[in-house]
């Protein structure tokens, strides 16, 4: 049995898991309170609220963080330029490799790809399929499909996103995020 005792760990004969528990002062702006006998302290990510104000939950594992729920940022969208995406409520603001996902929704056309692009290093605004790879972006292709993107950079809380299912749209989808930087 792993145990504490205020000095040090004992029966520490494999991995440790551990609950970390938030504790909210809304009286005042405290600084992190140790207990006694440690000196350091670690940040170790940001942690979200719904609507509702209920903690989303998520999985963290070293700098690499999946939300447990659906995180979905826009809905049918239909413009085939580039389009800045603010993810503030999603993203903490620090450089990351961001995965997303997209579904293209029935659409029976031509062209039907969607398309995911870091900021700022990702703006490439081409309105066709013939953009694939450029300036970091990344796409998928399908009627009535769905995929993951390939992770891409970026270093504000915002993506750029596009499709050419112009008619019915495609609905988009964070999936994960790494930490590639300290936070800003």
């Amino acid at each position: 049995m792993k145990s504490f005792d205020g000095a040090a760990w004992t029966g520490l004969g494999s991995d440790a898991y551990f609950t970390v528990t938030l504790k909210i002062n809304a009286t005042a702006a405290t600084p992190v309170t140790l207990p006694a006998g440690y000196t350091r302290w670690a940040f170790l990510g940001w942690v979200y609220n719904n609507s509702g104000s209920d903690l989303v939950p998520f999985k963290q594992y070293d700098r690499y963080v999946t939300p447990m729920i659906q995180q979905q940022f826009a809905t049918a969208f239909t413009t085939n330029r580039i389009t800045p995406v603010l993810m503030s409520a999603y993203l903490p603001l620090a450089e990351l490799a961001v995965t997303c996902s997209a579904y293209i929704l029935a659409d029976g056309g031509t062209h039907r790809y969607a398309r995911v692009q870091g900021v700022p290093d990702g703006y490439n605004d081409v309105d066709t399929a013939s953009g694939v790879g450029a300036a970091g972006q990344s796409m998928i292709y399908g009627d009535d499909y769905q995929s993951a993107f390939r992770p891409v950079l970026t270093e504000s809380q915002n993506i750029y996103i596009s499709t050419g299912a112009v008619t019915n749209g495609a609905h988009y989808y964070l999936e994960s995020w790494e930490w590639k930087g300290l936070p800003y």
